[in-house]
């Protein structure tokens, strides 16, 4: 075999598996309900700091549950990506999630599942001093652990 032929065939070998190799998936950091826009306005009109609502109950979610349903990205997968994602999230009177966002994460790529798992919980709203639900933020962390191949 030539030079010339031995050149092009490792150019066609490596064309292949450059193209096989996963395209980073896109990078979000929030997801926000149709109605989030109109709901901040109103809070902000009547001055409520939904940070720092006195409860008397907070938030009820499960985060074993979300946890179970959260996708392992395969991206992160096939990179070997591991790490923890802790995600801000508005939950208002009505128990529907209206912001989910990152607060801090280990690593980007992990970010699109965890916010996902989240905003498609089960949430139950908190309760206010006058025993009413009320809007509220919350911290979920989530964490994208991979098993050990060998066991």
């Amino acid at each position: 075999m030539g030079v010339i032929s031995k050149i092009l065939l490792l150019s066609v070998v490596l064309l292949l598996a450059c193209s096989s190799l996963a395209e980073p998936p896109e990078i979000i950091y929030e997801i926000t309900h149709p109605d989030y826009e109109q709901f901040i306005s109103t809070a902000k009109k009547n001055n409520i700091n939904l940070d720092f609502v006195k409860l008397k109950k907070n938030v009820m979610l499960d985060i074993e549950e979300i946890q179970k349903s959260v996708v392992y990205p395969d991206y992160a997968k096939d990179n070997n990506i591991q790490g923890r994602v802790i995600i801000k999230v508005l939950i208002d009177n009505q128990d529907r999630v209206l912001s989910v966002n990152i607060l801090k994460s280990d690593n980007d790529y992990l970010n699109g599942s965890a916010l996902k798992a989240i905003y498609n919980a089960e949430y139950y709203s908190a309760i206010g001093m006058d025993g009413e639900k009320v809007a509220t933020y919350i911290s979920v962390p989530l964490s994208f652990k991979l098993r050990d191949k060998q066991k």
